[in-house]
């Protein structure tokens, strides 16, 4: 522990109204109840790895450390519960962490009264849900009694889809919940930090640092937002809304509401098919002789300095028909009304 001061508190499991999740059933009251009916997804190594790093993180935090790269090779999270999800950390990941390390510390050198918060938990004191079922935690947070300002920082370990933190409910819900658990704090500025290194638009954000400003006022506000929505949730039937808070959703997969779009959907791009017919369909392009000896004739690109085709019948040259177009042959056949020509070869 440093100077300032630095607060943990031990690892508590997923709420189901929890902070990572809460953009979905504020918009979909339906999905708690949907993904109470499907099996818990396996974990993988993505996810293995991700908590590795946060272990990391949160263990120099803790410590006062400020150089990720000294547990390289370290296997993470520490603890005999953990032997089996254990991670060994890469200089990848201890590069990435690095970068997150780096952001809290700087604010909590910023002023001499500054503490941090590693881990907080908190809880939800709301009246339509049972004691102690809306928590959460804060990766970390660092407060400033001198000026009120409240900085909750949020670390994405994930390479893939980049994460907004512009009006981001994970962090309002965090930020909130970081307040009332501190009822005695003055708060003037609250600011919202998602640090995502390896996401793959960190070079144009900041190096994946990216920060939104929330309205103090909603420390306040959101809670109540929290509250009506565990309300719908807990009503009879829930209504299911479909959206981009499906996509990490356990139960898109066997979501009605998502079946019955994707159907209207395709009904909307194949309307009108039934009503074409064969004379509504273009009229094939026509060769004569002379257009497909020119084709033949023409050089074969096959890419890469390749001289044959896959394309290419047996016993043809890959780069030129071995017969010009004027040894051709065509045999005119009367049919029902049309004429059709067969083309041969010479032989």
């Amino acid at each position: 522990m440093s100077e300032h001061e630095a607060v943990g508190a031990p690892e508590r499991a997923h709420s189901k109204f929890g902070g990572s999740i809460a953009s979905r059933y504020l918009n979909c009251a339906g999905s708690v109840a949907l993904c109470d009916t499907v099996p818990k997804p396996p974990s993988s190594k993505y996810a293995a790895e991700g908590t590795a790093a946060h272990a990391l993180a949160e263990y120099c935090l803790l410590n006062g450390e400020r150089e990720a790269d000294l547990h390289v090779d370290e296997a993470f999270p520490h603890g005999p519960e953990f032997e089996m999800q254990r991670f060994v950390v890469t200089p990848e990941m201890a590069a990435a962490v690095q970068v997150y390390l780096d952001c809290v510390y700087a604010e909590l050198d910023a002023a001499p009264d500054a503490e941090l918060y590693v881990e907080q938990k908190f809880v939800f004191d709301l009246s339509n849900a049972e004691p102690g079922e809306v928590y959460g935690a804060n990766d970390a947070l660092v407060y400033t009694p001198s000026t009120g300002r409240l900085l909750v920082y949020d670390y994405k370990h994930g390479a893939g889809v980049s994460v907004s933190v512009e009006n981001s409910a994970q962090l309002k819900f965090y930020a909130a919940g970081a307040a009332l658990s501190k009822p005695d704090w003055p708060v003037s500025h609250v600011e919202l930090v998602i640090v995502q290194p390896r996401s793959r638009d960190a070079e144009d954000n900041n190096g994946g640092v990216k920060r939104w400003i929330m309205d103090p006022l909603e420390l306040i506000e959101f809670p109540a937002e929290i509250d009506a929505a565990v309300a719908a949730a807990k009503a009879p039937n829930p209504p299911l809304k479909p959206g981009s808070w499906c996509r990490w959703c356990p139960a898109a997969a066997v979501c009605p509401a998502r079946e019955r779009d994707a159907i209207q959907a395709a009904t909307l791009d194949y309307a009108g098919i039934g009503d074409l017919s064969p004379k509504m369909l273009p009229e094939p392009p026509t060769l004569d002789v002379a257009r497909i000896g020119a084709s033949c004739a023409a050089p074969i690109s096959c890419g890469r300095g390749s001289a044959k085709s896959r394309n290419t019948p047996s016993g043809f040259s890959s780069r030129a028909c071995p017969f010009p177009a004027s040894s051709w042959s065509t045999k005119s056949a009367a049919g029902s009304g049309s004429t059709t020509r067969t083309i041969s070869p010479p032989s």
